[in-house]
């Protein structure tokens, strides 16, 4: 079995939604090694940067604990458009470091700069993000995300967006589509509608 990985925004020594993601990685472990005990997360990160400016904390984690522990500099990528790729056999649930089948949807892309995964018919992710669709007047989330985000379910908690069931064929039904992860808000990365590509 793969290691799983933890990817955190930190922001001046402060970890981002330090809570969300230290109950989806024991949430993880509980589920694959029963006996594990809890990780703190707050422990694990104490050596934060606190520097200006956005760092990614990137977590590689087993049944034994986090086996590394890296802080990078963390520049957000530009995508200003997507293309849509069906995959009905998609399985990421948990948050593996074996993302092979993801790079080869991801490959796929053409000249679009991500994809926006489509299994049975129904919108998840891109490659990398939840996302969340603006129809004029609010943002939703589809309530079929290939692994449901701690910015998403931040973003849920407070209000900020609803989920709902939405269908390929509803895309069109909407304004643009905001890129949501630990390191990306919402309305950070926007891309149109119209910029997303069959």
């Amino acid at each position: 079995m793969c290691p799983f990985i933890e990817t955190l925004a930190v922001v001046a020594g402060r970890v981002r939604h330090l809570s969300y993601h230290e109950q989806r990685l024991n949430a993880t472990r509980r589920h694959f090694w029963p006996e594990a005990k809890d990780i703190s997360l707050a422990s694990v990160l104490s050596d934060a940067p606190s520097a200006d400016g956005l760092f990614k904390a990137r977590l590689i984690y087993n049944e034994h604990g986090v086996i590394t522990k890296t802080y990078l500099p963390y520049t957000m990528r530009q995508i200003s458009s997507l293309r849509l790729v069906c995959a009905d056999d998609v399985d990421y649930s948990f948050k593996s470091t074996d993302r092979t089948y993801l790079n080869q949807l991801f490959a796929q892309r053409g000249t679009c700069d991500d994809i926006l995964i489509i299994k049975n018919g129904l919108v998840t992710d891109t490659s990398f993000t939840n996302i969340a669709l603006f129809d004029g007047y609010h943002w939703f989330t589809p309530d079929t995300p290939l692994l449901p985000g701690t910015m998403r379910a931040w973003l849920l908690d407070r209000g900020f967006v609803t989920t709902r069931r939405i269908a390929a064929n509803d895309l069109s039904h909407f304004h643009s589509v905001a890129l949501v992860n630990a390191l990306i808000g919402l309305g950070q990365c926007v891309v149109p509608v119209a910029q997303i590509r069959e």
